[in-house]
């Protein structure tokens, strides 16, 4: 099996939080509690694994990636 050098799981990732994001932020002006609810329980799912993993990158970059595509969205 050939080893890769590059992986391209975490990418994948940051674009769907990204997407996310962008999403939340659409259905927040549009006042939609569902997507408030969607969000609090992806956050809350992202920081129970980040302290089971006990790693931060874990709960930072989805976060920091959500945040990017709420304000890309606002922009």
């Amino acid at each position: 099996m050939k080893s890769r050098w590059f992986n391209y799981r975490p990418l994948c990732f940051i674009f769907a939080f990204l997407l996310f994001g962008s999403i939340f932020a659409f259905y927040i002006t549009n006042h939609k509690i569902i997507s408030i609810i969607t969000a609090v329980i992806a956050l809350v799912i992202i920081v129970i694994v980040a302290i089971i993993k006990r790693k931060v990158n874990y709960f930072l970059v989805p976060v920091l990636a959500f945040c990017v595509g709420f304000g890309l969205y606002n922009l």
